[in-house]
């Protein structure tokens, strides 16, 4: 579902389908409540009058002009590849190495993910410790690391986290 208002009319879509429109040309006021979407505003629903959403709202977003109908249908027909993308850790260069290595930089990309030094944490799992991650942009990072030399074997994975993001790659190193 989706709301606009450009000034002069309010429409409403229904899976980017054009369901209803009223011309009405008023100022929308703003208050010093905190926005919310899903329930009424705190100050009410400490009154008794709850007004809460029972179920599921995805995909929120409010832009700073009214969408058009073809802007809106090409979310609609994107469909989860479109607005809600999930984050990933895509690459990792090298992603072998061998036992008792010092010093190696690991090349790491992502998509759509929202890397940020001096926040960003890096795991390389047991027996390879990371020395220093350095974010280039949200989606590249250069991870330097030890590999012990008795660091397990075979495919590792590396994880990258970042607040309540969490990306990861199976068959890193070692």
């Amino acid at each position: 579902m989706t709301g606009t208002y450009d000034g002069g009319t309010f429409k409403l879509y229904v899976n980017g389908v054009l369901e209803a429109q009223q011309t009405e040309t008023t100022t929308i006021g703003y208050t010093g409540n905190t926005w919310t979407i899903g329930s009424s505003p705190a100050n009410i629903r400490n009154q008794g009058f709850p007004r809460t959403w029972n179920g599921v709202i995805d995909e929120v977003q409010v832009f700073s002009r009214a969408l058009g109908a073809s802007e809106i249908q090409g979310i609609i027909n994107a469909g989860s590849g479109g607005e809600c993308k999930v984050p990933a850790l895509i690459s990792a260069i090298p992603n072998t190495a061998p036992q008792g290595q010092q010093n190696i930089s690991v090349a790491l990309g992502g998509a759509f993910t929202n890397w940020v030094q001096g926040t960003t944490l890096a795991s390389f799992g047991p027996g390879i410790n990371p020395v220093s991650v350095t974010v280039n942009s949200p989606t590249s990072a250069t991870a330097v690391v030890n590999v012990s030399p008795t660091a397990a074997t075979g495919a590792g994975n590396i994880t990258l986290i970042t607040g309540p993001e969490i990306d990861s790659l199976t068959n890193g190193l070692p």
